[in-house]
This record gives C-alpha cells, structure tokens and sequence, in this order.
C-alpha cells in the first residue's frame, strides 16, 4: 500500500522540533569538517592558485600574488577551509533537507526527485571541472596578455659610436638555467629558475632568496589574493547554475509550462538570451563569455532531446 502525505501528518510543535534537530545537524556537519579542511587548507590554496600561477608565469612573469593587509592571508586560509567544509558536508545537508520534506510527498514526487537529483549533481561537477580545467584558465591567460601588449617598453640602444669595455663585461655572470631548484647547490651560487622566472640563491640555512625577472611592459601585473579568488568563486558559482539548463526546463516540461516543440521554435530567442547570460555570469571579457555562451546553448539543445525523450505526459504516466 502506497505512503500518502496525510499518514505523517504532526503537529507544528513536532515539526519545528524536527526541523531544529535537523538545522542543528546541518551546522555542525561542516563546523566538524573545517578541522581537516584547516589541517589541508595549504595544499587546497596552493591548488586553487595555480591557474593565475600558470597563465603568469607562461606570459613571462613571476607568479606571485599581493596580500595588502597583514590579516589577508588568514582571512583567505579561513574563507577556503569553510567553503571546502560546506562543499564536503553538502550531501549531508540535502540528507536532512530529504528526510524533513520527503514525508509531505506523494509517490510520484518521490520519483521526480530521484531522478533529478543526481542528474544535478553530475551536471555541477561538470559544470565546476569545466570552469576551472578550461574557461578560467583561458580566461586568465587572455586577460595576462592583453595587459602584456599595453604598453611594451623597447629596447634603449646605446649612443652611436659607444661600445662597451670588455673589463665592463667580465664583471658580469651568466646564471645557469633550471627549471628546478638545483639540490647540489652551495650557499651563495645563483642559478635562473625558468618555472617561476627568478634569479634565485641558498644561504647557510636552506632558505632560497629570489629576484624577480619578468617581461617589462611599463605595468607591473601583481594582482590581489582576494580579487583572485573572488573572481574564482563567481565563474565557479556560474558555470555550476549555468549546467543546471536542461533539468530546469525538463521539470518545466513535466509542469506543463514548455515542450519540445515550442523550445524548438524559440531557438534564436534562447541564442540570445544564452549571449545576455553569459555577460552577465562572465568577468567582461570575450573569451569567458563565448566559453560559457557555448556549452549554455549546447545544454538548450540538450533538453530539447530530454523532452523529446520524455515528455511531460509520459513523465506523468510513470
């Protein structure tokens, strides 16, 4: 015999006292968490920071990013260990939100939900790898190298009829050129670290001691921690919205609000509409906007197909 909502009916004292036990799960799921997400809060921004590290040091520049107030960085470390804490414990969280809606719904809303829900979180995975294995890095490395071509400073020629006196030039040294740190090294020995573009030493006590060298167009491109990672966090945000299209418009399908059909004849609106999404999800720039205005229309194709294969009637019917 099938569940109805009306066998679990309680009073609104018992669901408020559900509910409370449930939110309190829901805040101590990721406040647990953040101790290991403190414990490898390191290796997460070192993660998170390759990209801007990647699309700098490719441009010739050195990779390293500003911290403008002394509490930055912890600030930063905190904000990451959270938000990774959230992102763990969120099955947990939907778990509960399951368990305190799940008896208020009939069989056939059960069904939905199994069906939607991990087609959802396939599509966010996705949509997060996308962004950061791809458009964010393209992104970064068009914006590095617009500021690249702004002003380029030329080279300063010597007078005419000046030459250099040889005893000028011994005096100078040609740095070999690793792309590592070299662990023969002696204190004092300089060598080029082509990886992050420094011409770097070792003291007594292991520690290495770098001078940045990089392409000089008259900008120095040192960019902000915060900005970096806030800039992350909003394509992040976006893309993972972006690839939830064609499950939002397969259950306006089976709502009876669209069908095949009528997205078939509004293809060009949904062009546009995609082209206005994406400059308004993207930072303003073309390469991000066409990366996201892309695969967003591919995804309107997409639930074309859904619907073709399972409309709304036959939805219901199951």
């Amino acid at each position: 015999m099938t569940a109805r909502p009306e066998e679990f009916r309680m009073p609104l004292g018992e669901h408020l006292e559900e509910l409370r036990g449930r939110l309190i799960i829901c805040l101590v799921a990721p406040l647990t968490l953040a101790v290991p997400a403190l414990i490898f809060g390191k290796p997460i921004l070192a993660w998170l920071l390759r990209p801007i590290q990647a699309a700098m040091t490719d441009a010739g520049l050195v990779g390293r990013l500003q911290l403008l107030s002394p509490m930055e960085p912890l600030v930063s470390y905190f904000k990451i260990a959270l938000l990774v804490a959230v992102l763990v414990a969120a099955p947990v969280i939907l778990w509960q939100l399951w368990r305190f809606i799940e008896p208020g719904l009939y069989q056939r809303e059960k069904k939905f939900v199994y069906l939607l829900l991990p087609g959802s979180v396939t599509l966010l995975v996705i949509g997060v790898a996308f962004n950061y294995y791809l458009v964010f890095p393209l992104t970064l490395r068009m914006l590095v190298g617009f500021a690249q071509t702004m002003q380029p400073i030329a080279s300063l020629a010597p007078p005419e009829g000046v030459t250099t006196p040889p005893e000028i030039i011994e005096k100078f040294f040609t740095a070999p050129r690793y792309p590592y740190d070299p662990p023969e090294l002696r204190p004092g020995e300089f060598y080029f670290n082509t990886t992050v573009n420094q011409l770097r030493t070792v003291d007594e006590e292991g520690r290495y001691f770098g001078i940045d060298a990089q392409v000089d167009t008259g900008f120095a491109q040192q960019y902000e921690i915060k900005a970096y990672l806030g800039m992350l966090l909003s394509m992040t945000v976006a893309f993972a919205l972006a690839f939830q299209l064609p499950l939002i418009l397969l259950l306006m399908g089976w709502i009876g609000i669209v069908d095949a059909a009528s997205l078939r004849r509004y293809r060009k609106h949904a062009l546009l509409g995609c082209a206005v999404a994406a400059a308004i999800l993207t930072p303003p720039d073309v390469t991000s906007q066409i990366a996201l205005l892309v695969p967003l229309y591919l995804l309107y194709e997409l639930s074309i197909v859904l619907l073709w294969l399972m409309p709304g009637s036959r939805a219901s019917a199951e």
